[in-house]
């Protein structure tokens, strides 16, 4: 039968380095921001301007916004659209080569969208309102407007 006390008591037991390693599998901009703030109301908000921004920032990059909403998949589409292969997600999961990864991913997905190495270095520490920045921001998605121009053309070379 289901005891109540009983799932309250371990949850109450949870080590929090193994809540803070398990939410960093989920998804690592949560896991940054949930072991840096612990009251819930903060942390709701930071997690929906997180959400919100990746949503818009997902959108000018040409993809559907509700990628944002998936664990890790969202990671998997952001590192593709940094590097343009989104397989460099899996570097930042390694221990310690995660630190260096994500600040260049930042920089790479700044680059992306116009802006320079620095906003990308502060984006990785502070996704949840950088992400807001890149997508309510004015900037657009270079990498997806260089490879509509060789499109075009590509399309008035073949016409």
């Amino acid at each position: 039968m289901f005891d109540v006390d009983m799932l309250s008591t371990v949850f109450k037991n949870i080590d929090a380095d193994a809540a803070s390693f398990l939410l960093d599998i989920v998804n690592p901009d949560i896991a940054f921001i949930i072991s840096r703030f612990e009251n819930i109301s903060v942390v709701t908000v930071m997690i929906l301007f997180l959400l919100l921004g990746m949503w818009k920032t997902f959108e000018k990059a040409g993809k559907p916004g509700f990628i944002a909403l998936i664990p890790l998949y969202n990671c998997y589409k952001l590192y593709q659209i940094a590097f343009g292969s989104g397989w460099f997600f899996l570097l930042g999961m390694i221990p310690l080569a995660n630190i260096i990864v994500r600040v260049v991913f930042g920089a790479k997905l700044a680059e992306a969208f116009g802006k320079n190495e620095v906003f990308g270095a502060i984006l990785s520490y502070f996704p949840f309102i950088f992400y807001m920045i890149l997508g309510f921001g004015k900037s657009n998605c270079v990498i997806q407007r260089n490879k509509a121009e060789k499109e075009k053309d590509f399309d008035e070379l073949s016409t």
